[in-house]
This record gives structure tokens, C-alpha cells and sequence, in this order.
């Protein structure tokens, strides 16, 4: 099992998605947390929802450049699995780069519709859930780590020998 911290591109995806889960499941507490009203509450989910929705494909642009980093390659052996961990690890951290520059247009949205009252508390949360991920949210980290793991991923996703 990989595990490892979350990346600093990866917290306000974290947060944001933990938020939607609190929305869901305690409306009434969360409500009052960051104070605001139904309308909000409502508006904040649908933001945040869409955003997730929009999100979760981009791991299979990182196995596709792993993929054909695999298919383009001369080398052979490990040379050609560094190369491919290579290219998965630098489309991933495209990928995080992106998310991260998307959150950020996200919680503008979020904060656009928040008053002067709820923003203060809205973005107490934010940096109070920011602390706890780094403190002891796990990623499961790429599946291309290393030599060993590199070959087992290439032939799955890859479809080689």
C-alpha cells in the first residue's frame, strides 16, 4: 500500500471535497459553522460538486502519457520503465498543478457568494481543515514509484508482455 501526505496541490481539492461530505451529511451544523443560510448551503454544494465532477478523469490522462511515454520509447528493460515512471510523474504533476489552479478559482466562486459575515468564518474552516490534512490525510500516492511497481502498471494499463 502507497501512502504518503497530500501534496500542497492537493489540500483545497481535499477540503473542499471533505466540506460537500459535511454538507451532505450535517446541514444544520455546517450551516451554523460557517454561517449561512439554506440558499448558501445549496449554492456552495453545487459549486463544489461540479468541480469534483469536472476533476475526476484526469488520472487517466497520467496512465496515457505513461502509455505512450511506453509505446515511443527505443530503450529497453529499466531504461524504458524509467522513462515511462517519468513521463506518468510529470503528466501527474500537470494534472495536480491544474487541480490546484482550479480549486483556486473555486473557493473565488465560493467566497463571491459568502457575506461579511460568513467569509471570516468560511475561510477560518478552510485554513483549520488545511492544518488537520497536513497533519494526517494520506494520498495514495502515484502507482509508479519505482522500477518493480512501474512494470506491474505498464502491463495493466498498457496492455504489454
Amino acid at each position: 500500500m502507497l501512502s504518503e501526505t497530500l501534496s500542497a496541490e492537493q489540500l483545497d481539492r481535499a477540503v473542499l471535497n471533505r466540506l460537500m461530505q459535511e454538507i451532505s451529511t450535517q446541514p444544520a451544523s455546517t450551516k451554523t459553522r460557517i454561517g449561512i443560510n439554506d440558499s448558501q448551503l445549496q449554492e456552495l454544494f453545487v459549486i463544489i460538486s461540479n468541480a469534483r465532477g469536472f476533476i475526476n478523469g484526469s488520472e487517466i490522462a497520467n496512465v496515457r502519457a505513461m502509455c505512450a511515454a511506453w509505446d515511443e520509447s527505443a530503450a529497453s528493460d529499466n531504461a524504458r520503465i524509467t522513462e515511462e515512471i517519468v513521463a506518468y510523474k510529470a503528466r501527474e504533476q500537470l494534472t495536480q498543478t491544474f487541480i490546484a489552479k482550479y480549486y483556486g478559482v473555486v473557493l473565488f466562486d465560493v467566497e463571491a457568494i459568502l457575506d461579511e459575515r460568513s467569509l471570516p468564518l468560511f475561510r477560518a474552516y478552510m485554513n483549520d481543515r488545511r492544518r488537520l490534512a497536513n497533519a494526517g490525510m494520506t494520498s495514495w500516492g502515484s502507482p509508479v514509484q519505482n522500477i518493480s511497481a512501474g512494470t506491474d502498471t505498464i502491463k495493466f494499463h498498457c496492455r504489454t508482455n
